[in-house]
C-alpha cells in the first residue's frame, strides 16, 4: 500500500482544533440561568453529604442573601434550595433557625454612655 501524507502546518492544525472545539460547544450549548439563586441551588444539592457546620454556614449565607434580596423568593430555584437545606438538616439531626440581633447606637451623644445587655 502506498500512503500519501500531506504536510499540515501548525496553523492548519490549530484552525482545525478551533473548528472542532467551536462545533462541539455550539452543539452542546444549553441555556442555564447562572443567577445567584441558581448557584445556591447547585451548592445545596451537596448538603446532605456536608458537615453540620457546612450546612449551618450555607443556611446563614443563603438566609442573608434572601433577606437582602426579598425578590429572590420568586426565583424558580428558591423553593428547591429551601427543600435541599431542610432535607440536609433533617438527616443530620439539626434545627436551623435564622436569628438576627441588630443594635443601633447613636454616636452623636455628648456624654459617655455604657450599654449593658
Amino acid at each position: 500500500m502506498n500512503y500519501q501524507f500531506r504536510h499540515i502546518s501548525l496553523k492548519g492544525i490549530f484552525l482545525l482544533f478551533i473548528a472542532i472545539l467551536a462545533s462541539s460547544v455550539v452543539s452542546c450549548e444549553k441555556e442555564v440561568n447562572y443567577t445567584q439563586m441558581f448557584q445556591f441551588y447547585e451548592e445545596s444539592i451537596e448538603l446532605p453529604d456536608a458537615t453540620v457546620d457546612s450546612i449551618k454556614s450555607f443556611n446563614t449565607k443563603f438566609s442573608s442573601y434572601v433577606i437582602k434580596n426579598p425578590e429572590s423568593r420568586q426565583d424558580e430555584y428558591f423553593e428547591p434550595t429551601v427543600a435541599n437545606v431542610r432535607h440536609a438538616a433533617d438527616i443530620n439531626g439539626i434545627s436551623l433557625t435564622d436569628l438576627r440581633i441588630v443594635i443601633t447606637i447613636d454616636t452623636t451623644w455628648d456624654r459617655d454612655t455604657t450599654i449593658y445587655y
